[in-house]
C-alpha cells in the first residue's frame, strides 16, 4: 500500500471531513458575493486544517504503537516541526499573494483544526488511552 492511499484511508477513517467541506462551501459563497482572495483564504485554511488533522492522527496511531515514551515523544516532535515547516511555508506564499488572504487562512485553520480537534476527541474518547486500572483501597491499613 502506498503511502498516499494509506495517508488517505487514515484520514477517511479518523478526521471528520464534513466540516473542511463545509468551509469550503463558505469560502465559495464569500467568493461568489465580490472577495475572491478571503474566500481562497478561507478555502485554503480549510484544507490544511484537514491535512494537518490527518497527519495528527498518523502521528497519534505512530507514537502510541511504539510502547515507549521516548520514541513516541520524538516522533510526535519531529510530526509537530514537519506541520510548522509546511504551516510556516504556505504562510509565507499567502503573504507573497495577498494580506487578507493569509488572515483569513490563518482564522479559518484555527478555528477548523480546533473543531477537527475536538471532533477527533470526542470520537476517539476511551479507545487509544490505556487507563490504569483503578483499585478499591477498602479495608487498607
Amino acid at each position: 500500500m502506498s503511502a498516499v492511499s494509506s495517508l488517505r484511508t487514515l484520514a477517511l477513517r479518523d478526521v471528520n471531513p464534513l466540516l473542511p467541506v463545509a468551509v469550503i462551501g463558505g469560502a465559495v459563497a464569500v467568493t461568489a458575493f465580490g472577495l475572491p482572495f478571503i474566500g481562497a483564504g478561507i478555502a485554503a485554511g480549510s484544507v490544511l486544517a484537514y491535512v494537518n488533522s490527518a497527519l495528527l492522527a498518523r502521528r497519534i496511531q505512530l507514537a502510541t504503537a511504539t510502547g515507549d515514551t521516548a520514541a513516541a515523544m520524538i516522533s510526535m516532535q519531529l510530526g509537530l516541526l514537519v506541520t510548522f515547516t509546511v504551516v510556516a511555508g504556505i504562510t509565507v506564499l499567502m503573504v507573497l499573494i495577498s494580506r487578507p488572504m493569509t488572515v483569513a487562512m490563518a482564522i479559518t485553520f484555527f478555528v477548523v483544526q480546533t473543531a477537527e480537534l475536538a471532533l477527533y476527541y470526542r470520537a476517539r474518547r476511551g479507545r487509544d488511552v490505556s487507563r490504569p486500572a483503578v483499585t478499591s483501597h477498602k479495608g487498607a491499613v
